[in-house]
């Protein structure tokens, strides 16, 4: 069993989130947020995840890239004051054609485009990098959607498994903001080849050479879609809400790319971990 540090911050970045749309849970949210162990994660780099088995990180799982999953979690250890800003400078910003990289072969849009369903990355390099790996896949072919998904025939296509002929409506939807006439015609003619439940909407993905489905649901991939909707159809309002988080205010004042020069005073928003836990008694 892992502890990953990409699931932890998308685990804390809906408790923020939470915690500001419904003021009753702050308190609650906050506290739960608090007691995440960031600085545990750090060794100069981030590493990637926590082995409850052998009590042990795998000390060759470090994430390094700028434009991964890795990116939310990143952020929010940076805000906490665990880990130092400097940190996020050092994130590989090499560039791969006209977008950054890892891309293809890491996982394919939801790397790019999952960190901005909570921050607001429209105006920075990343924000750019991720609407240039969309339209780059628009001319690739239609329909168009690669990313990590489940597939008809060979199981789920993660790192490094993407195949051409798999398309994932999740992919898409993830871009609508950036592309909404483009992602509305991509649905569409998804829908047209048999990839949405009339009901429960757009299976996990599609093979666009034998017509196959993969006629399930992923939690993950459902709710990027729902996320992704919500911020389009009621203008950011997952991000309001997160951004409005003063530990999220705090980061976005220690890190550069998202810079807001009138939070001024991030020592107030500091939290202090709990005790480390997380070593076997």
């Amino acid at each position: 069993m892992w502890i990953s540090i990409l699931d932890s911050g998308n685990l804390a970045a809906g408790l923020l989130t939470a915690g500001q749309a419904f003021p009753a849970l702050r308190a609650e949210c906050d506290e739960l947020v608090a007691a995440m162990q960031w600085g545990r994660f750090y060794d100069g780099q981030m590493l990637g995840g926590f082995n409850m088995a052998t009590g042990q990180f795998n000390p060759d799982w470090h994430l390094v890239h700028l434009g991964s999953d890795s990116r939310l979690a990143h952020f929010l250890a940076i805000a906490s004051g665990q880990v130092p800003a400097e940190s996020w400078d050092r994130l590989d910003r090499s560039r791969e054609g006209t977008y950054l990289k890892p891309g293809w072969e890491g996982g394919g849009l939801f790397m790019q485009y999952l960190s901005g369903l909570w921050l607001d990355e429209r105006d920075t390099l990343i924000g750019r990098s991720a609407q240039n790996f969309a339209y780059a896949q628009m001319q690739r072919g239609f329909p168009w959607g690669w990313s990590a998904s489940d597939s008809p025939a060979d199981g789920y296509l993660g790192w490094g498994r993407l195949k051409e002929n798999i398309v994932t409506p999740h992919a898409s939807v993830l871009a609508i903001q950036d592309f909404p006439e483009e992602v509305v015609a991509n649905l569409r003619e998804l829908e047209r080849r048999g990839a949405r439940h009339p009901r429960y909407g757009f299976y996990d993905a599609l093979d666009t050479q034998s017509g196959a489905v993969a006629k399930n649901f992923l939690v993950l991939d459902q709710s990027m879609i729902l996320v992704s909707l919500a911020n389009y159809l009621r203008p950011d309002v997952i991000r309001r809400h997160f951004q409005a988080a003063p530990l999220v205010r705090c980061g976005r004042q220690r890190i550069a790319d998202y810079r807001e020069p009138y939070y001024r005073d991030c020592s107030l928003f500091t939290l202090e971990p709990r005790p480390p836990t997380l070593a076997p008694q």
